[in-house]
């Protein structure tokens, strides 16, 4: 007996395997019958049905066990292949395949959703429920998810995904609506989600959060902004924090010669290289500009760099203008610097 597709994708359906029918399940029946293909399926898709139950249940150590009997990706990564996501015009039912994850991530623990990456789970895979699509990954990003789970997935999802906006990690981290907190606390800052997913944390490696795992800050969306752009048109004391931290990475950087990362930033112009200040060292009250901090620093190739600046965004400008207006003539001549054709389009 061949399998339509019809019933292919019924059987891959979480709430259909184990039902029963006058008191039998239909894997007794199939096998009664001599649906030997129907059979194999309805057993290859018992144990996946199990570890769904047991996901919802966040039962880790039924989870744990039916990892162990093998098959870990299939259990991990299972995909509701109807799952109602709302009505088109006509009124008829649109549905969209719903990968595990995007349910464990809505009702299930931090540990849970730990497990299930830990194990597998396709976090960079498609889910198009409703606009902004994206990756998986981003639908931790929501409002209503808990924020011990935007944490987890911090931690292991891909830093260079993006959404159908261009919106990066960093993009959904500062975007999403802060958890009541008394702000005015700074003790309580690295409490606040944005913070713990965004903060190097240097006394607990495990903790891998975005800045920790080198996510490019310079990134834009499809509007042309960056996460810090968005930060500072938000204007609250929360904002001013992250912008902090995040400058004080850029500072870092800076401080470090990773001289290759910031002449990117600035060839993609990223704003806030020169006029962002920070400490040179820790517990310092007094805040010094990028190129002081290099200065002081000694060094010197990185404080020569950032001395031509504005020099190196004129060249750009005059390059971008030579492709615009198509002048061969200006564009082989100003093409001599390698880096500068690597330049991004300025938005401003």
């Amino acid at each position: 007996m061949t399998i339509s597709p019809k019933v292919t994708r019924a059987l891959q359906s979480w709430s259909r395997v184990k039902c029963k029918k006058n008191g039998r399940f239909l894997k007794e029946m199939a096998k009664s019958k001599g649906f030997t293909e129907v059979f194999k399926k309805l057993e290859e898709y018992e144990h996946t049905n199990d570890f769904v139950t047991a996901t919802f249940a966040c039962d880790l150590y039924k989870m744990k066990m039916l990892i162990a009997l093998g098959k870990r990706l299939c259990n991990v990564n299972p995909i509701d292949c109807h799952y109602l996501a709302g009505f088109k015009p006509d009124l008829s039912g649109e549905y969209v395949p719903r990968p595990l994850i995007i349910p464990a991530m809505e009702y299930c623990t931090a540990d849970v959703v730990d497990f299930l990456i830990r194990f597998g789970a396709d976090l960079s895979c498609h889910y198009d429920e409703c606009a902004p699509c994206g990756p998986a990954a981003f639908w931790a990003f929501k409002d209503d998810i808990d924020s011990e789970v935007a944490l987890v997935v911090t931690r292991y999802a891909d830093v260079t995904l993006r959404d159908e906006l261009g919106h990066t990690l960093l993009h959904k981290v500062v975007l999403r609506k802060p958890d009541k907190l008394d702000f005015g606390n700074l003790d309580l800052l690295t409490e606040i989600p944005q913070v713990k997913c965004i903060l190097p944390i240097t006394e607990r490696r495990d903790d891998k959060t975005l800045l920790d795992r080198k996510i490019y800050i310079g990134s834009r969306d499809a509007e042309g902004f960056t996460a810090r752009d968005y930060l500072s048109a938000i204007g609250t004391d929360l904002s001013h924090q992250l912008i902090q931290i995040i400058d004080e990475y850029l500072i870092y950087k800076i401080t470090n010669e990773e001289y290759h990362n910031v002449e990117t930033l600035i060839l993609e112009s990223y704003d806030h290289v020169i006029d962002i200040k920070g400490h040179q060292r820790k517990k310092e009250a007094k805040m010094l500009p990028a190129r002081e901090l290099a200065y002081l620093s000694n060094l010197q190739e990185m404080v020569e760099m950032l001395d031509a600046y504005d020099s190196t965004l004129a060249k750009i400008k005059t390059l971008q203008q030579a492709v615009v207006t198509n002048d061969i003539k200006l564009l082989a001549k100003n093409s001599g610097e390698v880096r500068l054709l690597q330049c991004m389009y300025s938005y401003t």
